[in-house]
């Protein structure tokens, strides 16, 4: 009973320290260092903070694809603790946004460390959905309004838009299709209008633009729409026409089956899973230690603290470990993944001719999407009908005598272009204006005859 006593005096004094805003104790988070026990803004690290949120913020990327965007753009983790990537990983970012402690709040009481019923010296940490929120004594990294912005967006996160209309139809290239002006990607949108008689016409699915904000604060002024079934067309007949290359399937055929190398990510799994094991261990000691103490002994009550103290850092050093567990099993769970996927992909593109015009759309855009990285388009069709600018493949593909991940239609004068794109269009053009009011009283005019 007394040690239970002291145990609710200890946290109790943990509780008060974090009412003044005080930090409690373990490592600092990611972007700041502890200077005489207090949290002080670690500035190297501050900026990807502020890069998250900015990003979470004011952009539509999400998690993953934040996570994604560090990497690509160079960007390192500072390696702290026992976490050995310098690699970003989602689960990082999602621990960004949701800690209080980046917009000058302390938080307690948001793991609970609780005895494993039916055993002497199990603890596990469990989440809590109450926890205490005070105003910390540290400098913030990002303002309450952000981290308010960015909180309300997470609680949406997630939340699946119900199609009402065209169940069966999917905007197959969206997102991988990129905006000519701002380089985001474009997203399918329809155009549904109703007749005279309350029946709708043919819903009219295009690409457009979203509009984001560029890096100097003006929008992107992109305004064309581009025909869904115009554009995906164009780069199915990119598809056929690689596939039906003589040299295409022999090449393909010498990819499958390859093996992938993860005997570095595998030893830096069993690395951490050893570094994990002593750490448990210890903490099963220091809890026996803490059971054994000598209620009777005067400085019980410190002795205990200390050791609490000790056991709070190891609970943290275990969480950091774990997390690096994780993060390098989803890197080596990808890498596989990302073999499988770019077998099936092979497979499938044997017999692209035969299958690929019996999916449905939402199979085409799956197939797509494991396949098509980007394809970038020009602002406006060129003269001689071209208007696929380029496009990336997310696995190398064999294309007349080499094989590349891309293919570029930069040039005008290439031959390669017109044998890829299909039709060329005629010289002797018409242009005509119509706006889409009168689009649809011609249609109507025409589908009633």
């Amino acid at each position: 009973i007394e040690r239970e006593n002291i145990l609710v005096q200890t946290m109790e004094g943990r509780k008060q320290k974090a009412r003044e805003g005080k930090w409690n104790g373990g490592f600092a988070p990611y972007g700041y260092e502890l200077v005489n026990g207090e949290l002080q803004i670690a500035e190297d690290e501050a900026e990807i903070i502020r890069l998250i949120y900015d990003k979470f913020i004011h952009t539509n990327m999400g998690i993953s694809a934040i996570a994604a965007w560090l990497n690509q753009h160079g960007y390192k983790k500072k390696k702290r603790q026992n976490n050995t990537l310098d690699a970003f990983a989602a689960s990082f970012i999602k621990g960004v946004l949701d800690n209080p402690v980046y917009c000058g709040k302390l938080a307690y009481g948001r793991r609970k460390n609780e005895k494993v019923s039916g055993t002497r010296n199990e603890y596990r940490i469990v989440k809590q959905e109450n926890y205490m929120l005070h105003d910390g004594i540290h400098e913030g990294i990002i303002s309450e309004t952000d981290w308010e912005l960015a909180h309300q967006k997470r609680e949406k996160t997630g939340v699946k838009y119900e199609k009402t209309h065209s169940l069966d139809h999917e905007h197959i290239l969206s997102g991988i299709l990129r905006c000519p002006l701002c380089g985001s990607g474009m997203y399918g949108n329809v155009n549904r209008k109703k007749k005279k008689d309350g029946t709708l016409y043919k819903d009219y699915f295009y690409y457009a633009c979203k509009h984001r904000r560029l890096v100097d604060g003006h929008k992107c002024g992109y305004r064309k729409q581009w025909s869904e079934e115009k554009i995906n067309n164009a780069v199915e007949e990119v598809i056929r026409k690689l596939v039906k290359n003589p040299k295409f399937e022999e090449a393909i055929l010498n990819k499958i089956g390859s093996r992938i190398d993860t005997e570095e990510i595998e030893k830096e799994i069993e690395g951490l899973e050893k570094q994990h094991r002593q750490l448990t261990g210890a903490k099963a000691r220091l809890g026996q230690q803490m059971d054994n103490l000598d209620i009777m002994d005067k400085f019980y009550e410190k002795k205990y603290q200390d050791m609490e103290t000790r056991l709070y850092r190891l609970y943290d050093e275990i969480e950091g470990v774990e997390n690096s567990i994780e993060e390098v099993k989803n890197r080596l769970l990808n890498i596989q993944q990302q073999k499988i996927s770019e077998e099936n992909v092979y497979q499938f593109l044997l017999y692209f001719d035969k299958l690929y015009d019996k999916f449905t759309d939402l199979e085409k855009k799956e197939f797509l999407n494991s396949f098509v990285e980007q394809v970038d388009i020009y602002e406006q069709e060129q003269p001689d009908g071209r208007f696929l600018k380029h496009i990336k493949f997310r696995f190398p593909v064999y294309f007349g005598d080499r094989e590349t991940q891309e293919l570029c239609w930069d040039n005008e004068s290439t031959v390669e272009t017109v044998c890829l794109l299909g039709k060329r269009k005629p010289d002797a053009k018409v242009k005509i204006g119509i706006d889409m009011d009168d689009y649809y009283r011609i249609r109507e005019n025409a589908e009633s005859k």
